[in-house]
């Protein structure tokens, strides 16, 4: 898909693997060309992972990517020439309140999913949220990782993607999974080490389905065995067949364990693995199974990996702001 700037100053897309319109230049009326790449740049960033691409030719200029990054760009150029028709230069700061207008548009109004079994649209809040959403709902993506702190949505979306599925019969089952974490203090009874009884740990995947489904809504999918919120230790020995699987904060499985779960997919299934490497609750020196299978995943294309910053953190702003304090101590203090 290509995006080309006018003489009328309106743009032109069309859908091609190669740039296709032509117009004059790319900056605003009024900002200069030492506008045109500063901003250019800053979408390029705000966008990934999606591609832009741009192929200047004398005065004129060509843009060429994927379709969430052409929205954006004609947004922010929209909004730079309003701005340059107001008299202001393009400082970094315009430019950036620029950017972060078209985003925040892009995002919410020309972007949002609207998904079968959830009452109201779906607005990423970053295009990477965006872009792991698109593979969660992408029948030839097996494997997907959503990695990166709370609040940054992993787990949330990946339910929104099995709740739809099921409502589209894409799926027969939506699997909902997680390790127990062992915390200071607790005691180990057999019971808590086999895994096998669901506990309060549980209560987040509750709490999602009940803001976007509701009580009764879930016990029918229950009752029909269509959602399934099963202990991890029970999935020992099981086939999923026409699922979604989602294993929640796999960070803290073992080694030993995160084989026993990856290996449960069966026929026409498809499995979502999500957690924060930087959280691990194991044994002191036990290597995690997310981080140990990553680490063979790197040079194969099984997976979708996606991963999130604390500057994704969209709990509320103040979490945003700890969880990048965070990430700036020594790892070892939370081993």
């Amino acid at each position: 898909m290509s995006l080309a700037k006018r003489k009328d100053g309106n743009f032109s897309r069309q859908n091609t693997e190669h740039p296709a319109g032509r117009g004059e230049g790319s900056h605003a009326p009024g900002f200069g060309p030492e506008a045109g790449r500063g901003w250019f740049d800053a979408v390029v960033k705000a966008v990934s992972p999606y591609r832009l691409q741009h192929a200047p030719a004398n005065e004129e200029i060509e843009f060429a990517g994927d379709k969430p990054a052409l929205l954006l760009a004609h947004r922010v150029l929209e909004n730079l020439e309003k701005r340059a028709g107001l008299g202001e230069a393009a400082t970094a700061s315009v430019i950036d309140e620029c950017l972060c207008e078209a985003v925040n548009y892009t995002l919410s109004k020309e972007l949002a999913l609207r998904l079968n079994g959830l009452l109201h649209p779906v607005r990423p809040h970053s295009f990477e949220q965006l872009a792991y959403m698109e593979d969660l709902l992408d029948r030839q993506k097996s494997l997907v990782f959503g990695i990166g702190p709370t609040g940054t949505g992993k787990t949330h979306l990946a339910m929104l993607a099995g709740i739809h599925l099921l409502a589209v019969n894409e799926i027969k089952h939506f699997v909902i999974t997680r390790p127990h974490e062992v915390y200071d203090g607790e005691v180990v009874t057999p019971e808590i080490r086999s895994e096998t009884r669901c506990d309060e740990q549980f209560a987040v995947f509750h709490d999602i389905l009940h803001d976007v489904l509701g009580h009764d809504e879930i016990e029918m999918l229950i009752d029909n065995h269509r959602l399934q919120i099963l202990p991890l230790g029970t999935l020992r020995g099981r086939t999923f067949n026409n699922s979604f699987i989602l294993v929640d904060e796999a960070q803290s499985m073992s080694v030993k364990k995160m084989r026993m779960a990856v290996t449960r997919s069966g026929e026409n299934a498809r499995m979502v693995i999500t957690g924060d490497p930087s959280q691990k609750e194991l044994k002191s020196g036990e290597q995690s199974g997310l981080t140990h299978l990553l680490d063979m995943l790197k040079e194969s294309s099984i997976a979708r990996v996606h991963r999130f910053t604390s500057a994704q953190v969209i709990h509320n702003k103040s979490v945003a702001e700890i969880e990048a304090l965070y990430a700036r101590e020594d790892p070892a203090i939370f081993a």
